[in-house]
């Protein structure tokens, strides 16, 4: 569970700024369609979280809005996907 506020994203054992964010990877899972997202940070570590389409959606908007994109990047699923 994480929640985002301005340029941070906060879980239960963690706060981070978007910025701090290198790149982020995530995989569906096929079973509940459920998303895991990871977030690899500047520093090294990984943030493993669980996620629906929309929130995957909303904080690849955010990461980029704070790292100075004005194009927002949303995912869509289509047909091409390795997991189906």
């Amino acid at each position: 569970m994480f929640e985002v506020t301005q340029d941070f994203i906060h879980g239960a054992s963690f706060a981070l700024h978007f910025k701090n964010i290198d790149f982020v990877t995530w995989r569906r899972n096929t079973d509940t369609g459920e998303y895991w997202i990871k977030l690899h940070t500047q520093s090294g570590k990984e943030i493993r979280l669980h996620s629906s389409l929309e929130e995957l959606n909303d904080l690849l908007d955010r990461h980029s809005r704070a790292n100075g994109n004005t194009i927002p990047i949303e995912y869509m699923r289509n047909k091409y996907e390795l997991d189906e």
